[in-house]
């Protein structure tokens, strides 16, 4: 064949091994990617099916190949001249009465794929040892804390004193709140997602705000701050929400404004920048000394 041609279609292709057969099965050209990857001297008048004695049929010819689609990709199991074998990835072209195999070495692919299954399955021993913990740990913290509540309803049943009363009724909050949380890092649905599902139910925005400034009033006071939180009165007095994730959140921005405000005040607004019919837009803001948050 046109040796010029030859060589203009195989360097099309370079990166690959390259193995070129003719009518009779014997290998006639054969790349220098091929000879260093195949572990052959010389491949050059070697037939195919030394080369891929399970995968190829002596008695097959260039044009009647059965089972063996052109350009289709094949996992042949390849043999060196030492006989040993490597996972050869290969495709095969017809072309000016040759066949072309275009071969890859497997054995790199197939060695990420087998640690990539083992670190699957060492991640899901880690995931299921994890899962055991959260349970163990979860039940634990469930214990003390429906102790609590249930002691704080004792003391709220035997108390009159109003301010008294108020102080249990925050931390009867806590308990829930409490209890709210351990129910979420055990639904590991959403945990693994990233995310969790929103309860969108009714309550007292100004009930949360007091449990809020409950939660941080005496460690402002402590470290010598002022603090307010300022309700517009135009915000409605109850609305549908998640009241835990709203609380968090306003526990999670004074914590850091406690964190980096050594002077002066710090204090929370909450205005309603906008309506449209029965839904609000509430915006929540706090400044302090020289810092904003």
């Amino acid at each position: 064949m046109d040796q010029e041609k030859l060589q203009s279609f195989i360097n099309e292709h370079v990166s690959e091994m390259v193995l070129v057969m003719n009518a009779d099965g014997i290998i006639e050209h054969a790349s220098a990617s091929a000879k260093a990857g195949m572990g052959w001297h010389s491949l050059e008048g070697a037939k195919i099916e030394e080369i891929f004695p399970n995968e190829w049929n002596a008695q097959w010819k260039v044009g009647i190949l059965e089972g063996i689609q052109f350009g289709e990709g094949y996992s042949w199991m390849a043999y060196r001249e030492n006989r040993t074998c490597f996972n050869a990835y290969v495709r095969v072209f017809y072309f000016e009465k040759c066949l072309f195999f275009f071969c890859k070495d497997a054995s790199q692919r197939d060695l990420l794929e087998k640690k990539l299954v083992q670190a699957q399955e060492e991640s899901d021993v880690a995931d299921k040892i994890k899962s055991e913990f959260v349970a163990n740990v979860t039940h634990e913290l469930r214990t003390p804390v429906n102790g609590i509540s249930g002691n704080v309803k004792e003391l709220q049943e035997m108390e009159t004193d109003s301010k008294k009363l108020k102080l249990l009724d925050f931390v009867q909050q806590g308990c829930r709140n409490m209890n709210a949380i351990i129910n979420n890092i055990l639904d590991f649905s959403k945990l693994d997602a990233g995310k969790f599902n929103l309860e969108m139910q009714e309550f007292e925005l100004e009930h949360m705000i007091e449990f809020v400034r409950s939660n941080h009033k005496n460690k402002m006071t402590e470290k010598g701050l002022d603090f307010v939180i300022n309700v517009s009165p135009e915000v409605p007095k109850r609305i549908i929400g998640d009241e835990l994730r709203i609380g968090q959140i306003l526990n999670n921005l004074l914590s850091n404004a406690y964190k980096f405000t050594s002077v002066g005040k710090i204090s929370v607004d909450v205005v309603k920048t906008a309506q449209f019919e029965n839904r609000a837009e509430l915006f929540f803001y706090g400044y302090g000394y020289r810092n904003w948050y």
